[in-house]
């Protein structure tokens, strides 16, 4: 096995993390570093509610082939976010519940293979929007609790295959819900879209509006 996969997974496990890895016999979860695998890489990283702050770049360059990465519950923030842009193989990234801004997002912006983002219970804002709109390849982004207004969501109108957009519990106002209807933010050759308002002030009128176009939770 790589000298590097085997630090990189002695560390993610001393942090109190979980590595999956992939060999020619597909994946395989690593509990204890005598488990790992001879000639693995490391593809999945979770981090939840750890008392990581940063991923020490050695780290990084060791899980170069690295798709899955949950970083929940954790105090990283900005400076992580320009560490980790190197990972261009990322899929999925989960930073729910960490000290991630605008700024840190600009940098996430840089993960163009990402095809799920949860930014949910962050400071991000609408200045983050233009951002993650770069984001073709997106299929599920999750912007609850955050302090995103709406003022422009619109801009979200390129991620054409989008299945599920969480806005619940957010700052969303219904003023710029029914912008994005009027501006035809649903009227797009995409597949179908579930939007998540739980939490956020509907009219009656506007809900039967989106209940037409989009799967709605409420």
């Amino acid at each position: 096995m790589s000298v590097d996969t085997q630090a990189a997974v002695t560390w993610i496990l001393g942090q109190g993390g979980a590595v999956k890895v992939s060999t020619d016999a597909g994946l395989v979860n690593v509990s204890t570093i005598e488990s790992l695998p001879a000639n693995s890489a490391i593809v999945s990283i979770v981090l939840t509610s750890t008392s990581v702050v940063r991923i020490p770049e050695a780290i990084l360059v060791a899980s170069a082939d690295l798709t899955n990465l949950s970083l929940s519950g954790t105090e990283v923030g900005d400076d992580c976010m320009a560490d980790i842009c190197m990972l261009k193989s990322l899929k999925s990234l989960y930073l729910s519940g960490t000290m991630v801004s605008d700024r840190g997002v600009q940098s996430v912006a840089k993960m163009t293979a990402l095809d799920a983002l949860d930014l949910s219970d962050t400071t991000v804002t609408d200045a983050s929007l233009p951002y993650i709109a770069l984001l073709e390849r997106l299929v599920y982004l999750d912007l609850s609790r955050t302090k995103v207004v709406g003022s422009d969501l619109n801009c979200l109108h390129g991620l054409r295959i989008l299945a599920h957009l969480d806005l619940s519990h957010s700052c969303v106002t219904e003023h710029f819900l029914s912008r994005m209807v009027d501006l035809g933010f649903f009227h797009r050759d995409r597949i179908p879209l579930e939007i998540d308002l739980v939490g956020i002030e509907v009219s009656s009128a506007l809900l039967t509006q989106l209940q037409d176009l989009c799967t709605v939770v409420i």
